[in-house]
């Protein structure tokens, strides 16, 4: 990455709040997402987390509130529609890279209410409802009725308090086009996506899940992923399996070196998500961990901060780590 000091930083508190989002559950599936319409057909009404949103039209002027939702909008060719962005910090997704540049960014992390106001924006779009609402810190940006008594809509691509599910990820993705009339185009990407990952199980075939540790940072205890999370369920769809699986995701967990060693993974997933470099991440690793045979074969995976975020980076993130994790096999080469 290259992001200040302070954005990585700020980055890596919000991986519990995302943590949070992603898994946990609210004990209510009807709690979510659901269209009472799709495709270009206009008026429609969606419940998005709790709350039933009317749209009369596309909307035409949108500020996505982070990067996950900015780069699923672009992802369905709604570039012309953004209005502005916000709280980058991780690589972008290479195929939209260059639209993703040309998005005027309204704050490094989260615009106050005048400068979000000064975009003029008829919705707001955001990854998870805590970001999309609060802001962070809390209370630094519009709660949702206050969005909805300025006239501006929203919608959020997560609930909070949910269990990761690929579907329910898809399933949103979607509604987000039928918000633009350009469900097809969303259809087509997850019919891709979902091919690719049937394609990555076919070369995992019968092979045997590598043990992973997954590390955050810290130099003891080390911050890890527990089991139940989005990251959790890539590495699973990647041919790992996490070593604190049987953790719970909230808080996540801090292990001790001894422990990590007692455990003894074969590989080791750098989450690259605060401001030191998965190198010098690595290179610590390789002193307190030499023991394992992760650290003896030399097999070290990095990955994003938004890892497995949206349906592009779960079919391409499962290969680049699936073949890190299996250097004997041939997986598909994606952006």
């Amino acid at each position: 990455m290259t992001f200040s000091r302070w954005s990585r930083s700020i980055a890596a508190a919000a991986a519990v709040v995302l943590l949070a989002a992603c898994g946990t559950d609210s004990g209510s599936e009807t709690d979510g997402n659901s269209a009472t319409a799709s495709g270009a057909a206009f008026p429609i009404t969606i419940s998005n987390c709790g709350t039933d949103v009317t749209f009369e039209a596309p909307p035409k002027r949108v500020v996505a509130m982070d990067q996950i939702s900015t780069e699923s909008l672009l992802h369905l060719g709604l570039r012309e529609a953004l209005a502005g962005t916000a709280f980058r910090n991780d690589e972008i997704f290479p195929t939209v890279a260059g639209e993703y540049q040309q998005v005027k960014v309204l704050a490094e992390m989260y615009p106050s209410k005048e400068v979000l106001l000064s975009a003029e924006p008829d919705m707001i779009v955001g990854n998870i409802d805590f970001f999309t609402y609060s802001g962070f810190p809390p209370g630094t940006n519009f709660t949702r009725q206050e969005l909805t008594d300025s006239g501006i809509k929203s919608y959020t691509l997560q609930c909070q308090g949910e269990k990761p599910d690929p579907e329910r990820m898809f399933t949103r993705f979607v509604e987000l086009a039928s918000i633009f009339g350009v469900t097809a185009e969303a259809e087509k990407i997850v019919a891709e996506v979902k091919g690719s990952l049937e394609k990555t199980q076919a070369v995992l075939g019968s092979s045997q899940a590598v043990p992973t540790f997954v590390y955050r940072s810290g130099t003891g205890p080390l911050s890890t992923f527990g089991g139940g999370g989005g990251s959790d369920y890539g590495l699973g769809r990647a041919g790992g399996k996490n070593i604190f699986g049987d953790r719970a995701a909230l808080p996540p967990p801090e292990v001790s070196v001894e422990s990590v060693v007692d455990l003894n993974p074969q590989a080791i997933l750098i989450s690259d998500e605060d401001e030191q470099s998965p190198q010098d991440k690595e290179k610590f690793l390789r002193s307190v961990l030499a023991e394992t045979g992760a650290v003896r074969n030399g097999r070290f995976c990095t990955i994003d901060f938004y890892a497995f975020g949206t349906p592009l980076r779960l079919a391409r993130d499962a290969n680049v780590v699936g073949k890190c994790l299996h250097p004997d096999l041939t997986f598909p080469t994606l952006p």
